[in-house]
């Protein structure tokens, strides 16, 4: 990733800020890394240099261990739980969707009335000072109550138990002993409260009740369930239908008095209330003289809800990614892989299959409960090495240790579950073992092809520093000056290497030390070189109002097996200069291209060639480095 210099907020003013003041929220002021982090305005998550491709894009610079203690945060939201203080609720009209509850969380919705009549309106019932001889009456008369009023104002609508007040929708969650009484004890209701007539539509507009999981926050289970009951008044069961019940504080007596509920506002309110009769008559009739309209308005909303929703995209693109645009996963692809899971679903158990065929080099494993009831214990199958945070980071430094890495699936857990590990909160897990994520992932970046992350762990301390080539000084010390003095806009440089050389980890290295003074990019896309050439331009002007930029753009050209085709990308880029009438700018082409002689002569000032021999310096420094 790379940053523009002197770069500003992006336009989307309100996404910035929310994504500002999330980072401030997960990470609070303890981390070196968070202080950085809001200095940058970090709001992009994207792979250390951005494909030209991209470069329309925001292009910031981000140091890995800031991506480190971001990575921690994304970790958590891997599962459907949610780390934030808010929490959406279960989706509705489902119940078998992978989804929990955390406790002490904050319900993202507040009580509230009717709106388009498809979005459900929702009621909060505590349900936690009531004495358990009498959970069952209260259960039912709350949710009769609710139903009635729901679908005699023809509204969707979802009552929560376990849901408090104070503060508004914090989830504290209620014991439930035994489930199917809750079913028996609704269903005897609906038949008592309702008319006759009204009894089928009422058992097909109140659904089954649902008993959503809520964890502990340290992701432990709990005892507690929030219990929901959706009510779905739909068109073609209601019609232009009213629902009467019984009057729930007079049902005792012989004479079964009747009421009559509406949603107002965030409550429900009878229209039969015992004040003087003739005022709310008079209101009853008028709602009953509506009821025709409101019927047609849920006609229409439904028939503009069931329009064929645009399918949605996430799913081929998250398949391409993960196998590499083959839509098969094997060696061919990736040479290793890392899995990271937090809390398990029974329902996702039986398309988990295919992770043994892939043998994961590592699995962060973030669910205190994994080997009771988790994904460890669903796979056993697999020969795994368990690891927990804070022994691993002991072990690493043996060198034994780091050789065996790759053998057997490491299987890290991050949140206790083993050798009587206590798990922690959410909160409190980034003080008692975040910071040993950051020494398991620079574990895991210890393979054979160079990456990004192996110049950033070579800069930690205690670390063993990235060898140095000795062309590296000459490129950054007299190459690179020289290009930037000449007077033309788009200037080559080329490094020429033999195969296996490291002329690519070289240009890599260059890219990776100017990071802080030239806006660096990979070129991907090796045609349409007028359309590269644009998106150069625009990272070279990107928050730029003037004409004149001050930051010279670096990209990085690798595995052109012709010269002709990076002349024809420099003369492009040339072309796009001189329409735009761009003064004192400068692009610069680090060309990194194999040979195919072992030696080269005749060598310009611009360019470097990396053969098979290394200098007696590289020798002595690979000498001093760890295998």
């Amino acid at each position: 990733m790379v940053k523009n210099n002197g770069s500003k907020r992006s336009t989307d003013e309100d996404l910035l800020l929310d994504i500002d003041n999330w980072i401030k929220f997960r990470l609070g002021p303890q981390t070196e890394g968070c202080g950085r982090l809001f200095e940058k305005q970090i709001y992009d998550f994207s792979p250390f240099f951005f494909k030209v491709s991209d470069l329309t894009e925001q292009v910031v610079k981000l140091v890995p261990d800031e991506i480190i203690y971001l990575i921690n945060q994304l970790i958590m939201l891997i599962s459907d739980e949610q780390t934030f203080c808010s929490i959406e609720p279960y989706p509705f009209g489902r119940y078998h969707y992978p989804y929990r509850y955390i406790k002490d969380s904050i319900l993202s919705v507040p009580e509230s009335g009717a709106s388009d009549l498809i979005e459900p309106c929702h009621e909060f019932k505590a349900f936690i000072n009531t004495p358990i001889e009498n959970q069952l009456e209260k259960f039912t008369t709350e949710v009769i109550r609710f139903a009635a009023a729901c679908m005699n104002c023809r509204t969707n609508g979802t009552i929560h138990f376990g849901i408090i007040d104070k503060p508004h929708g914090k989830i504290v969650g209620v014991a439930v002993n035994s489930k199917e009484k809750y079913l028996k004890a609704l269903k005897l209701a609906i038949d008592y409260y309702f008319e006759y007539k009204n009894r089928d539509a009422a058992h097909k507009c109140i659904k089954t009740p649902r008993f959503v999981e809520v964890l502990n926050r340290n992701i432990t289970s709990s005892d507690k369930f929030v219990i929901e009951v959706d009510i779905k008044p739909q068109f073609a069961i209601c019609g232009e239908n009213v629902y009467q019940t019984v009057n729930m504080k007079r049902r005792r007596k012989k004479t079964r008095e009747k009421t009559f509920y509406i949603r107002d506002g965030a409550s429900c309110r009878s229209l039969f209330a015992q004040t003087t009769f003739a005022k709310p008559m008079v209101e009853y009739r008028w709602f009953v003289k509506k009821i025709p309209e409101l019927s047609q308005r849920r006609k229409n909303a439904e028939e503009q809800h069931s329009k064929p929703i645009k399918n949605t995209t996430q799913s081929p693109r998250l398949i391409n990614m993960i196998t590499g645009g083959a839509f098969s996963m094997d060696k061919s692809n990736f040479e290793h892989y890392v899995i990271v899971t937090n809390k398990s679903y029974p329902s996702h158990f039986e398309n988990l299959e295919f992770l043994i065929e892939l043998k994961p080099v590592a699995v962060l494993d973030f669910d205190p409960e994994s080997a009771k009831s988790g994904l460890s214990y669903f796979k056993q199958q697999i020969r795994m090495n368990p690891h927990l945070l804070a022994k691993y980071e002991r072990m690493d430094n043996n060198n034994s240790v780091q050789l065996e890495l790759f053998k057997d699936t490491n299987w890290f857990f991050c949140n206790g579950c083993v050798e009587k590990e206590e798990p922690s909160d959410i909160d409190q897990w980034f003080i008692d073992k975040g910071y040993f994520v950051h020494n398991v992932i620079s574990s895991l970046c210890r393979r054979e092809v160079v990456s990004w992350w192996n110049f950033h762990f070579s800069e930690l301390p205690g670390l063993t520093p990235f060898i140095k080539r000795d062309k590296f000084d000459y490129i950054m010390n007299t190459v690179i000056p020289d290009l930037c003095s000449q007077p033309k806009a788009c200037v080559l440089f080329n490094l020429l290497h033999l195969p296996g050389c490291g002329g690519t980890t070289l240009a890599m290295h260059v890219l990776w030390a100017l990071r802080d003074k030239y806006r660096c990019a990979v070129l991907r896309e090796k045609s349409d070189f007028v359309n590269v050439a644009d998106q150069v331009i625009k990272l070279l002007m990107y928050q730029y109002d003037e004409q004149t930029p001050r930051v010279p753009v670096l990209l990085m050209i690798d595995d052109f097996d012709d010269m002709e085709k990076v002349e024809e990308l420099q003369f492009a880029i040339e072309t796009q200069f001189i329409e735009k009438d761009l003064q004192a700018a400068k692009v610069i082409l680090l060309n990194c291209m194999r040979s195919e002689f072992n030696t080269v002569t005749g060598l310009t000032p611009d360019t470097v060639f990396i053969g098979n021999n290394l200098s007696d310096e590289e020798l002595r420094s690979r000498k001093r480095t760890p295998e």
